[in-house]
């Protein structure tokens, strides 16, 4: 089984998550990167016990998870996304705000990844962005004050087929000396497509693979760049 690492700046939406999804920040530019990237980076979430023990928020109740997972069964938004794959539910964590619980974490692991287009917001950051993906896993963010979802946050997944859209993007991509160094027969796998407030015309990830070995390149799709910042090499381990 594959375990794929972050690129630095991009972070799973709870810290927690993250280190039991095996998903650990590397250092920017050609660092490492992972099926499962959140994207926007926008920090991470405080959850459980904080470091050097000045506060701890306590974990939720069996009866808090069962009333996330009833809360999470009856929206419609969120039952339509569960509908397209085969899922499970890794983790159910405490969300703060403010070093206050406010509600619930969760890391929904799909089977296959999934293609969505759509508008999703972060609660945290009070930002929304819209984006095209083929997403691996999603966090959703649970508001237990209201009973309601506060956020769905996709990560991107592995993408299964190639794609002309964007194709002079996908040039440039395979152009990137990280793709070269991948030898012969490199292909890349449109994955996903941020349209935010920093790259307005979408700022496009190419996942690059080979028989040698993978990377992500990303490019901006107005000023047709590479983005160095979130193009980096795969570093993957056999479980």
């Amino acid at each position: 089984m594959r375990n794929w690492k972050t690129i630095a700046g991009i972070v799973v939406m709870i810290a927690t998550l993250a280190v039991l999804a095996g998903l650990v920040a590397a250092s920017p530019g050609h660092g490492e990167t992972s099926e499962g990237i959140q994207w926007p980076p926008e920090g991470p979430v405080r959850t459980g016990e904080m470091t050097g023990g000045t506060q701890i928020v306590p974990d939720l109740t069996e009866e808090e998870k069962a009333a996330v997972m009833q809360i999470m069964e009856s929206d419609a938004r969120l039952s339509g996304i569960l509908q397209k794959t085969d899922w499970q539910v890794k983790l159910i964590g405490p969300w703060t705000e403010g070093g206050q619980r406010v509600g619930a974490g969760v890391l929904i692991m799909f089977d296959t990844a999934v293609w969505m287009q759509d508008t999703f917001y972060n609660p945290s950051s009070g930002r929304s962005y819209t984006a095209e993906l083929w997403v691996g896993s999603i966090d959703v963010r649970v508001d237990l004050r209201d009973g309601s979802i506060a956020g769905i946050l996709p990560n991107m997944g592995k993408a299964p087929i190639t794609s002309d859209d964007h194709a002079a993007a996908a040039e440039l991509a395979l152009n990137h000396p990280l793709a070269e160094a991948l030898g012969e027969n490199v292909e890349a796998y449109l994955t996903a497509v941020y349209h935010t407030a920093d790259y307005p015309h979408g700022i496009a990830f190419f996942h690059i693979r080979s028989d040698q070995g993978e990377a992500f390149v990303a490019i901006d799709l107005d000023k047709m760049v590479v983005v160095e910042q979130y193009t980096g090499v795969v570093i993957s381990s056999e479980q």
